[in-house]
């Protein structure tokens, strides 16, 4: 087989693998049952959604060290096990709800939080495995390719919140059973296809120098030996001891965190906003437009952002870390833009703003990783960088969970008006001026390199 034709097949059963790791973001389309149907309270909830931010980011270092040293095919089988197992328990939970209960037993909230941590960590294998075999097989362009690929990943949660809403998949139990097999499936296909092309000879090896990285393509011709998959434990010091890591660690703990809470939580600030006389179809169809308008600007900005970055730093030596400085920004200002909410109609605009920030730290954050120390173990650098979302994410969650139930009437898990929400984004606002710091001074960092090559 031609080695175009091996990498257009991985190409693309690395982007339906994309689409079927991306389902994580679907819970605030059925965390609401969680209080509804399962009687959580909104921290309890949070706790469920913070364990799959938990297992999609905390496992990033292991997926990422298995990818670099077994290849994408194993991490891509192993995804689409733990998405088959997590969304199935899932299901068992909403198929046995216990009758006269007032109050989730510990167990069930612990049995949840397992399963979603499942969902998450399968993803996060999935994912590594496809963007890795992605960024290796594409040296050239490989902003475009890498931002269209992860894209997808932004866009699962459109794709299967119209899934939700067939009548016959609106049951919150049949929904992630659908899912188990959807995205399990998704994956096993995938592993028969993914895997990293040897390049033609002669071998193409991405060592760019500082200035190379900024002002052209890190595309050098070198002949030169295979690279190991073991791990280099110099490349490994290199990288814990490089202050650009420690940057953008910080840069991404902020906005990511901001950026989850509101994917994580969007369906309870609708249901606290909207009318409490408002007819709960109309509730449910409102969080499933918001759903899809989240993911489709998601996924609209990855690709763009990665397209862009490309243009930006041939052709005008801007690099790709202005974009970063920008997302965290708009993030800056959207949370900002919630705390002045007092009804649903400003929520489709800051949605829009929110899934474009975030999609585009996620986008780039990949290729700004290769670019700054190299694709060899691509995936055990990131896999480090992505604890920032882990940590960010479960912060603001759980800072979401305590300012709702604390503002909540006692004895009901629910409450009503925007100051149920206010504080929390206040105070992720906060977070994302942090963040923005961090990446303007990483910024101030790489002019400096670019000056004194």
């Amino acid at each position: 087989m031609r080695r175009t034709t091996q990498v257009t097949v991985a190409y693309l059963v690395g982007c339906l693998s994309m689409l079927g790791a991306g389902t994580v973001y679907l819970f605030s389309l059925y965390g609401p049952a969680f209080n509804a149907v399962l009687h959580f309270s909104s921290s309890q909830t949070n706790v469920v959604a913070s364990a799959g931010d938990y297992g999609l980011y905390l496992s990033g270092p292991v997926c990422g060290a298995l990818v670099d040293r077994l290849g994408p095919r194993p991490p891509a089988f192993l995804g689409g096990g733990l998405l088959l197992v997590g969304y199935s328990l899932l299901a068992h939970l909403f198929n046995h709800v216990p009758a006269d209960t007032d109050d989730a037993s510990p167990h069930t909230v612990a049995l949840a939080a397992f399963a979603f941590a499942l969902v998450g960590m399968g993803s996060q294998a999935a994912y590594m495995a496809a963007m890795s075999a992605t960024a290796r097989n594409f040296a050239r362009h490989r902003g475009l390719a890498l931002g269209t690929a992860i894209g997808l990943f932004g866009l699962s949660a459109f794709f299967f919140s119209q899934m939700h809403r067939l009548p016959v998949l609106h049951e919150e139990a049949r929904f992630l059973a659908f899912l188990a097999a959807a995205t399990s499936g998704a994956h096993f296909i995938a592993a028969t296809g993914l895997r990293v092309v040897p390049p033609a000879s002669p071998e193409v090896i991405d060592v760019p120098s500082e200035a190379a990285r900024l002002i052209g393509p890190v595309d050098l011709v070198t002949p030169v030996a295979p690279v190991p998959r073991a791990l280099n434990p110099a490349s490994q010091r290199t990288f814990f001891r490089d202050p650009q890591a420690l940057y953008l660690f910080l840069g991404l703990f902020g906005v990511t965190g901001a950026g989850l809470m509101f994917i994580n939580n969007i369906g309870t600030v609708i249901d606290t906003l909207a009318a409490t006389d408002a007819a709960p179809a109309a509730t449910l169809q409102l969080r499933t437009h918001i759903v899809s308008l989240l993911s489709l600007s998601n996924f609209g900005s990855r690709v763009l952002s990665g397209q862009t970055s490309d243009v930006l730093l041939r052709r005008h030596g801007l690099p790709r870390i202005a974009l970063l400085l920008t997302a965290a920004v708009v993030m800056l200002f959207s949370q900002l833009g919630v705390t002045h909410l007092t009804s649903t109609t400003g929520l489709y605009l800051l949605t829009v703003l929110i899934g474009s920030a975030y999609g585009t730290v996620f986008a780039l954050g990949p290729t700004v990783t290769s670019e700054y120390w190299g694709n060899a173990h691509l995936g055990y650098h990131w896999g480090w960088l992505v604890l920032a979302p882990a940590i960010g994410g479960h912060t603001c969650n759980t800072l979401f969970g305590l300012v709702y139930d604390a503002h909540a009437p006692a004895g009901t898990p629910v409450c009503t008006g925007a100051h149920c929400f206010q504080n929390s984004f206040r105070i992720t606002a906060g977070l994302c001026l942090f963040s923005a710091i961090a990446l303007a001074r990483l910024l101030v960092l790489r002019f400096r390199v670019l000056k004194a090559q």
